[in-house]
């Protein structure tokens, strides 16, 4: 019998980003758009009623404090949800505080729709403890074990800001390197973790403590 789909839930104020974002979740196999809200208080009170798996908080204009403030509210009335942040940006203060709070993963606005099914799916199948679905085209496992242990001290420092949702451009200046140079480690950082893109790199660091974030 095929495992029930993963259940999603979407807030977002801007409508016509809402409706992209829907798209992309509802044609992505394995998973199902449980509903949709313009405004986070609405929200509280469907999305219980809709046992979501993942809810995608899209942040637009809010405050650190008050986007902290989602997530951990969020997490509290929906413990057995995770939540994934989508944003322009975010500082690093508000990015290492989300993530305390009970974030999963964060995005970008401009993550592509590959990135977008691979954080529902990945980050369900890390709290339910179920294994990810693979594809045919997926690159053999790595050892977990092995998994990092050639990193360089650059790569690692890389990948930590990967993980705290730094673009190409914020990486070059954090790192003081041009961008060019950010993605030639990010080809081996992907190549030595045995991932397709940065989401992947992303998920296998935190799955092996490669990298650590307070």
């Amino acid at each position: 019998m095929p495992a029930p789909p993963i259940r999603v839930f979407v807030i977002d104020k801007q409508p016509m980003f809402r409706v992209g974002l829907i798209g992309t979740l509802s044609a992505c196999t394995g998973l199902a758009v449980a509903g949709e809200c313009d405004d986070f208080h609405d929200a509280l009170q469907l999305a219980p009623a809709l046992s979501p798996n993942v809810v995608f908080l899209c942040s637009t204009g809010h405050s650190g404090e008050e986007l902290v403030t989602q997530v951990r509210t969020l997490r509290t009335q929906l413990p057995q949800a995770q939540v994934v942040v989508v944003a322009d940006s975010l500082d690093m203060d508000t990015l290492l505080r989300a993530r305390v709070a009970g974030v999963a993963m964060f995005l970008t606005r401009a993550a592509s729709p590959r990135d977008v099914m691979l954080a529902a799916m990945v980050s369900w199948h890390d709290l339910s403890g179920a294994a990810p679905r693979s594809g045919p085209s997926a690159r053999p496992a790595i050892d977990s074990c092995e998994m990092g242990s050639d990193l360089t001290a650059r790569e690692r420092d890389l990948l930590r800001l990967m993980a705290l949702g730094l673009s190409n451009k914020d990486i070059s200046g954090r790192l003081g390197i041009a961008i060019p140079t950010v993605k030639y480690h990010i080809g081996n950082v992907l190549s030595k973790l045995g991932t397709d893109n940065r989401t992947g790199a992303v998920l296998a660091a935190l799955r092996n403590n490669l990298v650590c974030l307070e």
